[in-house]
């Protein structure tokens, strides 16, 4: 039977689930980087309590809608969306009725709904008779025994009534949740009356959970808007009674209103699927699927109302826990559930209007797909400095033939493309770092050892920069272009504060071009700190002999303490010895050994693995001296092999190998991924191997003394 590669899953860490996935083919070692980089820690530890199986995090847009006036007060609203129209329409409209109407709402009701079910009632009028005489009773059992904190705050269970459906009775617990959504509150309510009604009625309780139809708390809002052209209004009076008339239409019609709902929503952390859900079916309450607003033009006035449940909370759950959500609470400045609840109806009702007068007046290619042209030119794959560019001639193509397709933005890209690669010839300055890989004296080249490192020419980082008077833009050709960002600026902030500089002394475009594989122990991190050290270099801000102490600083950002050997690996041509108080020496060879590298299927994390070693230097100096003295030894071996002639070196330098392996297991930077994939190297004939850089993943290095015959893409480095 095939193994389950599931198996126990949920009881793995996450770094165990993202070895499994690899394992799988599911996710890369890039695909891992990213997610782990993503957002910030805090958020991986939140998913890890909100989600089972928990990978990370997946962050939309978050933007402000602006010029809302609602009720006589001014409001930033804020909204995580990610299609382009969104927040521009509805602040577009909002702006238009903030200066020739009004938005005003209002609550009707305080109550959410519960429900009991009695699926196959024995006498079901008896059963309603006996509820509805104690349900005084019932309602003091619940509020006293699950919701006296809420009774206090001036809520709590204020009725219980009884509906017959199908033969069914279906018993509806109402409760006033003040502040909070209240969907935990009314079902662990429906839950403990479930005993007492059983026990006086004498009949079997089914289900008991909350209802998203809450028709008992409806939130309206009306718009009046003055001096309105006849011919727009009409058209948007027009537009409504389709929509009111038909259901095809109206499913998208609602769906544009809670274009503008569902963002502030998620944003200050409430449930999304509930409100969606509570709209839809308050939507098809008269028995026929209908537009949840309606839009009136006369003497020049265009009316818009919506009347919906918009069941909300500030308090508790995801309000409570979510720092992004409590950001946004406190922007929007709401002071209640109600108000919040008004707030999100009165966006809807806005976004809508932004609809129908598109739909009005120019149409939704030129309206909707014009702002739509931004998620065209990201899906055809265009960086920011090109989405820029492209903008203009993307709207132009609009204009002229109706119509655009990703189809359409590829092909212009394309072009754009042509012509800035004929450009990239006339660069400002351009510098290439490249990849490096360690042979031996990792780890203790930061307390005073030596390592001896070696460039990968094939593998680098190359820097384009045009200096331009504009504001400095950053753009990258890889995959990773997000994550590589967040790392540029980090890195980036860190140069200008130690030269003393600040981001108006540097201006133009930078484009950097990258093949070195992240968290593979290839000194990604070096190579990226290398580039910005020589474009400071241009800007005439560092001298030659200040490059590499530079660097290895701004190396820092990365690993906590930088040794600066991976620096001396990719700032220099040839090998190198090196150690932290003489520095980078060139390293003579008399042969060229066959050594390859093979990747071990595990992202490398170059900061835990250096905690781990600190760790055991903590808790056990001794052994971890020993450990840094037979690495040192290693080093020794390995720089004197090299120096002899092949016959010699080749044994001396199995033994070098051999012994930089097991400090690497002695440090615990050796998992059974890492383990595994060396002793197949073994097995395939492989003299000796050992990780190249932090460990526990990243790349490994074996030396042969034949062509290797493996499953593994080998990269020669020699």
């Amino acid at each position: 039977m095939k193994q389950n590669p599931f198996e126990a899953f949920s009881k793995l860490s996450r770094q165990e689930r993202f070895t499994r996935l690899m394992e799988m083919g599911a996710l890369t070692q890039e695909d891992v980087l990213f997610l782990e980089s993503s957002v910030h820690q805090d958020f991986h530890d939140l998913a890890e309590n909100f989600v089972e199986n928990a990978l990370g995090c997946f962050p939309l847009p978050l933007g402000v809608a602006a010029h809302f006036h609602i009720d006589n007060k001014d409001y930033a609203i804020p909204m995580a969306v990610e299609e382009t129209s969104v927040i521009a329409a509805v602040s577009n409209m909002a702006k238009w009725i903030r200066q020739d109407g009004e938005i005003t709402t209002r609550i009707m009701g305080k109550d959410i709904i519960g429900q009991i079910q009695i699926g196959s009632p024995k006498n079901i009028h008896h059963a309603t008779e006996i509820i509805l005489k104690n349900k005084k009773e019932l309602v003091e059992l619940a509020n006293k025994n699950i919701v006296p904190n809420l009774v206090a705050r001036g809520g709590g269970v204020t009725d219980i009534q009884c509906r017959e459906v199908d033969g069914m009775l279906i018993i509806h617990v109402l409760l006033n949740p003040c502040d909070a959504m209240g969907a935990n509150l009314i079902n662990q309510v429906c839950e403990y009356l479930k005993k007492p009604i059983e026990k006086l009625t004498d009949e079997k309780v089914n289900i008991c959970i909350l209802s998203n139809l809450v028709d008992t708390k409806l939130t309206e809002v009306k718009i009046m808007i003055k001096n309105v052209d006849k011919e727009l209004g009409e058209g948007i009076e027009q537009a409504s009674k389709f929509a009111e008339a038909d259901p095809y239409r109206a499913a998208t019609h609602n769906k544009g209103v809670l274009n503008g709902m569902d963002p502030v929503a998620i944003a200050t952390g409430n449930d999304w699927r509930a409100l969606e859900a509570g709209v839809h079916a308050y939507a098809a309450r008269s028995g026929k699927y209908s537009a949840i607003t309606q839009w009136r033009y006369k003497d020049n006035i265009l009316t818009g109302i919506l009347i919906a449940p918009v069941i909300v909370g500030t308090v508790g759950g995801v309000t409570r826990l979510h720092s992004t959500a409590k950001l946004c609470l406190k922007m929007l400045g709401v002071e209640s559930a109600d108000e919040l609840s008004r707030v999100i109806a009165a966006v809807g009702l806005v976004q809508n209007l932004g609809a129908l007068k598109a739909l009005s007046t120019n149409g939704i290619v030129e309206g909707h797909m014009k702002l739509h042209i931004k998620n065209l030119l990201l899906g055809a794959g265009a960086k920011e400095k090109e989405q820029k560019l492209l903008l203009t001639e993307c709207e132009a193509f609009v204009k002229s033939n109706r119509k655009i397709t990703e189809g359409d933005v590829k092909q212009l890209l394309n072009q754009l493309r042509h012509n800035e690669g004929l450009s990239m010839i006339t660069s400002d300055f351009q510098v290439k770092a490249h990849a490096k890989w360690i042979l031996t004296g990792e780890h203790a080249v930061l307390r005073g050892h030596s390592a001896l490192v070696f460039p990968i020419p094939n593998k680098y980082i190359e820097l384009f920069y045009w200096d331009k008077p504009e504001s400095l833009e950053v753009d990258f050709n890889t995959p990773q272009g997000e994550t590589l960002l967040v790392l540029f600026w980090g890195v980036f902030e860190e140069g200008l504060k130690l030269l003393n500089k600040k981001h108006t002394d540097i201006q133009g475009r930078l484009f950097f071009r990258n093949n070195i594989p992240m968290g593979a122990g290839m000194g990604f991190s070096a190579a990226f700190c290398v580039c910005l050290t020589k474009l400071f270099q241009y800007k005439g801000w560092l001298k030659e002999e200040q490059c590499f102490e530079f660097a290895r600083q701004l190396e820092n950002h990365f690993h906590g303490k930088s040794s600066g050997v991976d620096i001396a690996g990719t700032l220099y041509d040839g090998g190198m010895k090196f150690d932290m108080k003489n520095g980078p020496t060139p390293i003579q060879l008399n042969w060229r050994p066959q050594l390859y590298l093979s990747h071990s299927g595990k992202v490398s994390v170059t900061s835990k693995c250096i905690n781990l070693v600190n760790e055991l230097w903590e808790t056990n100096k001794t052994l971890a001296e020993q450990i840094d003295f037979n690495m040192a030894d290693s080093a020794k071996l390995a720089e004197k092999a090299l120096g002899e002639p092949e016959n010699i070196g080749l044994d001396l330098l199995q033994k070098s190998i051999l012994k930089a392996h097991e400090s690497f297991s002695q440090w615990g930077l050796l998992d059974h991924e890492l383990n595994d994939h060396m002793q197949q190297l073994t097995e395939a004939g492989a003299l000796a191997c050992k990780p190249t850089g932090a460990g526990d993943g990243g790349y490994v290095l074996s030396l042969w003394n034949k062509m290797p015959e493996c499953p593994f893409e080998m990269i020669a480095v020699f």
